[in-house]
């Protein structure tokens, strides 16, 4: 089972650096064409409603 296991990780790491590469491409993408917003890292401007008791 341990060698199973090592190759399931194996392959989660593989898909991984893909996801991330992916991200980063989109990412790149958007700011080259300036797409509104894509400079954001986290919207910092969430509104929370005040909880009245």
């Amino acid at each position: 089972m341990k060698k199973a296991g090592g190759i399931i990780a194996i392959i989660a790491g593989i898909f991984e650096v893909l996801s991330a590469g992916a991200t980063l491409m989109i990412g790149g993408l958007g700011r080259a064409f300036e797409a509104e917003g894509a400079g954001t890292v986290v919207n910092t401007e969430i509104e929370f409603p005040e909880i009245t008791g």
